[in-house]
């Protein structure tokens, strides 16, 4: 019945075409214009989207950078305390 069905559409159409050429390429167009135009909504949508993520992760990254940047100097800091350390045994070791 779905084939019986679409066959019948198909031949709507055609006959339509037939008795008023201009006007059934109008619609055609009028209905390509729709698509084109859901399909533009459609693609801004998504670009919003991605560029709303991409913001939150420029800001998740700039702020993983900033950690980044924290703890390379509790490194060094660190590291100037056990070098202090370090020399302070040494000195005690000689004594």
């Amino acid at each position: 019945m779905k084939r019986f069905d679409e066959a019948k559409a198909e031949l709507e159409e055609i006959v339509h075409y037939l008795r008023d050429p201009k006007a059934a390429l109008e619609e055609i167009l009028y209905q390509f214009q729709e698509k084109l135009q859901a399909k533009r909504e459609e693609a801004a949508r998504k670009q919003e989207e991605l560029q709303a993520q991409l913001q939150a992760q420029q800001a998740a990254l700039e702020e993983n950078q900033s950690l980044l940047r924290q703890a390379q100097e509790e490194v060094k800091g660190m590291h100037t305390k056990f070098e202090e350390t370090n020399a302070l045994l040494r000195a005690v070791l000689k004594l």
